[in-house]
């Protein structure tokens, strides 16, 4: 049964899979609201009600609001319904980037599921590319529905990464820098230095009827 709901929430979140470093999954008691950790090795996720999340970014703890949500879905089917209608993605610049969730739950506190995902999870050769002013202003936005309620960016020189050898810097060599937030928007500045960077985000977010957190990445060259 475990893992028939195991697989149930990993189809509908549209986690990827890993052959190795997965960590057990465990189904938990009701617990208080969850906090953001450190990125660990993807895991396949947690899941129960108010499961302990345990979350990929560098965003602040899950802010979202315990109280039911008038019209939403409650419990496990409920979460899961929500996720399939939900577009995880993020805007920047005039592009779509993949919102990849961690934790994630019911606002009105009844259900959860979480997962560790990678540091570079959705980084790929095709992640896209948006160009600035050096240390011009940009904003970072959800898809409709989908509000941004706290974040934080860590930028690394593209130079440091090699995707098709799999070579990747270490995050824990780049202080998180808070984004403020407004009308579920965040707002940023891009690298005062002319240059080819990675911005990996850690966000918090909301819809009408689910919470979380979760990592998104873009290449920003600015001039």
């Amino acid at each position: 049964m475990r893992s028939q709901l195991r697989l149930a929430v990993l189809a509908a979140i549209g986690l990827a899979a890993c052959s190795s470093g997965t960590a057990p999954v465990t189904t938990t008691t009701p617990a208080g609201p969850s906090t953001a950790a450190s990125v660990s090795p993807i895991a396949t996720p947690s899941v129960g009600p108010n499961a302990t999340s345990s979350t990929a970014s560098s965003a602040s703890p899950i802010a979202t609001t315990t109280t039911t949500a008038r019209g939403c879905p409650a419990g496990q089917d409920g979460l899961i319904a929500q996720v399939k209608v939900t577009d995880w993605s993020l805007l920047i610049g005039g592009n779509r980037i993949p919102l990849t969730t961690a934790g994630i739950r019911n606002r009105s506190g009844d259900y959860q599921a979480d997962d560790a995902i990678p540091q570079w999870a959705q980084l790929t050769s095709a992640t896209p590319t948006v160009t600035a002013s050096a240390g011009g202003k940009g904003v970072l936005a959800g898809s409709a529905g989908l509000r941004l309620l706290s974040g934080t960016v860590a930028v690394f020189p593209a130079s440091a990464f090699d995707i098709a050898a799999n070579r990747f810097p270490d995050p824990s060599t780049v202080t998180p820098r808070p984004l403020s937030s407004a009308d579920g928007k965040l707002a940023l500045a891009y690298p005062k230095t002319a240059g080819r960077w990675v911005l990996a985000f850690g966000v918090t977010w909301q819809t009408a009827c689910l919470g979380g957190d979760g990592v998104a990445y873009v290449v920003a060259v600015t001039r």
